[in-house]
């Protein structure tokens, strides 16, 4: 999958999950600007993953089989 179509696919998620990203910044406060932006960026990103495939996707599912 395409790097954009996947941020749309969990953009929710990533509107969700955005804040756990921003809470570990402090961690890498010795690091240079962009290394802390592409790190919190990075983990925004895979908690927003993981949540589309544990929590979104199933229900996703579970609402089109009602249909």
């Amino acid at each position: 999958m395409r790097p954009l179509m996947l941020i749309s696919t969990v953009s929710y998620s990533l509107f969700i999950w955005h804040w756990y990203g921003v809470l570990l910044r402090p961690l890498f406060a010795g690091l240079p600007a962009a290394a802390e932006l592409v790190i919190t960026v990075g983990v925004t990103i895979a908690c927003a993953g993981v949540a589309y495939l544990v929590l979104e996707r199933p229900f996703r599912r579970l609402a089109a089989s009602r249909r």
